[in-house]
């Protein structure tokens, strides 16, 4: 759990800095624009979200993304740990990570 405490800050500290952003825009940057339907074909190919549900949490956080209320750059962190954590299925640790840094930037997902 400390561990994954640990790995959580340093992705809360690369979104924050504006490190991991927006690969649709080509730079991933922090302030970069956002293809919706780019970035859930990406989430959903991804992150292997297959049921129902996974996509309709996936839509959440893309229209949370294009309303400005979570910053893309944190999906992006989140994504990136997931697919590196357990890529046969990372749905699970891309939903756990994004409530987890969600919470302590005090956003409501």
């Amino acid at each position: 759990m400390k561990a994954l405490s640990l790995v959580l800050g340093t992705l809360l500290l690369l979104s924050g800095a504006g490190v991991v952003g927006d690969a649709l825009a080509g730079d991933r940057g922090k302030s970069a624009e956002v293809n919706p339907q780019q970035l859930r074909d990406q989430l959903v190919n991804g992150l292997k979200a297959t049921r129902e549900n996974e996509r309709l949490y996936i839509d959440l956080v893309v229209k949370l993304v294009v309303e400005k209320k979570i910053p893309v750059s944190m999906v992006y962190a989140c994504f990136d740990y997931a697919r590196k954590r357990y890529p046969p299925y990372p749905f699970p640790y891309f939903q756990y990570s994004l409530k987890t840094l969600a919470k302590r930037k005090n956003i409501e997902l």
